[in-house]
């Protein structure tokens, strides 16, 4: 058995700043928006597994979201980079998320989407 060397979590916020929905990265399952937006960012269509950001975001259902914060972390608790692929940045402006932040080894930052 495999140990996971680490763990993403999205947690998806409303304009006040309250948690919507939160999911991990299943590498199991697949959805096709992944393989959507895996085209229109470029990336292979082969690209299909759930990330965190997307099990989120459906998750949400038809409540808008306002932010995103995506996390990293390793086996010891130490958070590392989780910024968005180009996939999941594409999917992320294409449902009209405002805000995204995520870890850093250094701590968390922005960027307006």
């Amino acid at each position: 058995m495999s140990r996971k060397r680490y763990e993403i979590v999205s947690t998806t916020f409303d304009k006040k700043g309250r948690v919507i929905a939160s999911s991990v990265n299943f590498y199991r399952k697949s959805h096709p928006l992944m393989k959507h937006f895996a085209k229109i960012a470029g990336e292979s269509e082969h690209k299909v597994s759930i990330h965190a950001e997307l099990g989120a975001m459906l998750k949400c259902g038809d409540k808008p979201v306002h932010s995103i914060l995506v996390q990293r972390y390793d086996a010891q608790g130490n958070s590392g980079l989780a910024k968005p692929c180009p996939t999941c940045q594409a999917m992320l402006k294409s449902f009209g998320v405002k805000i995204v932040r995520y870890t850093t080894s250094e701590g968390i930052k922005e960027y307006a989407n």
